[in-house]
Parts: structure tokens; sequence; C-alpha cells
């Protein structure tokens, strides 16, 4: 069976932009939608998902465009962009963390640190756009997915432990 990477390089470039337009607006959008449900989920701080509407939101529109607009270079720097303001809010979570006294608060910081340099380096790529791209943006997607995961497995682990 041949890989995604093979199956990809014999596409025309035109068509493998809005092959992956298409695959990135549906995960940024599902992301989206998920980032709401945490919003009205309940944690034992109310801290995990403080700002996951605003930013679900954006994911969702996000995706929505990147799932009918062409231009690689484009959807690459809004990518970036929305998972530089996941970090960002994370980083800002985990102050109030800290208050509460949340004991893995300084991780939650440093694995948003790490997805938030990785946005940032996708971002400034999208300027040299050179072959880098597909590694710098598995890194920030997956920065951005184990940042997310942890945050909600420390935050509804506390919630139960409560119970």
């Amino acid at each position: 069976m041949p890989s995604l990477a093979a199956t990809t390089d014999r596409l025309p470039s035109h068509s493998l932009n809005v092959f992956l337009g298409r695959i990135f607006g549906i995960i940024l959008a599902a992301n989206g939608v998920l980032k709401i449900f945490g919003y009205f989920s309940k944690d034992l701080y109310c801290l995990a998902f403080e700002y996951d509407f605003g930013l679900g939101i954006l994911m969702i529109i996000m995706g929505v465009s990147f799932y009918h607009f062409k231009e690689q270079q484009l959807i690459l720097l809004m990518i970036g962009i929305a998972f530089l303001a996941n970090s960002l809010f994370s980083a800002q979570m985990t102050q109030d963390a800290r208050k509460f006294g949340l004991k893995a608060w300084h991780k939650i910081l440093i694995l948003s640190i790490i997805c938030g340099t990785a946005a940032t380096i996708l971002i400034f790529n999208c300027v040299l756009f050179d072959d880098r791209w597909r590694w710098i943006l598995a890194l920030t997607t997956g920065s951005a997915a184990l940042l997310s995961h942890y945050v909600m497995v420390v935050t509804d682990r506390r919630a139960e432990n409560r119970k």
C-alpha cells in the first residue's frame, strides 16, 4: 500500500494544495468544535478550557476558510497563528493554575513554550517556504495535540479525585 507522501507526490501541485487545504480545514474545524465542547465541560478550577470558546470559534472559521482556500502559504500561516494563540492562552492559564495549587502547572508551561516555538517557526517558514514545511507542520500540530491532551488529562483527573 503506497504511503500518503508517495500518493501526494504524484498529484499536481494545485491538486495537492486543494487536498491539503481540505484535510487541514476539516482537522482545524473539528478541533474548534472540540474546544467549544471543552469550554462547556466542568473541570476542577475552571481553568483548562477557559479560553477555548473564542479559540474554538477562531479555529472553526479558519478551518472553513482552509477548506475553500487554495493558497498553501496562507494556510500554513493561519495554522501557525491558531496554534500560537492556543499556546499563548495555555501559558497564560498556567499562572492561574499555579495560584490554585495545580502541581503540573510548570509542565503545561513547558509544553506551551514548545508549541508556541513550533508555531512561530511555522509562521516564519511561510515567508521562506522551503521544503521543511511538512516537518515543521507535523511538529506544530503534534506539540499542540500533546499540550491540549495533557491539559485535559491533568484537570479532568483532578476533578475525578475530588468526587
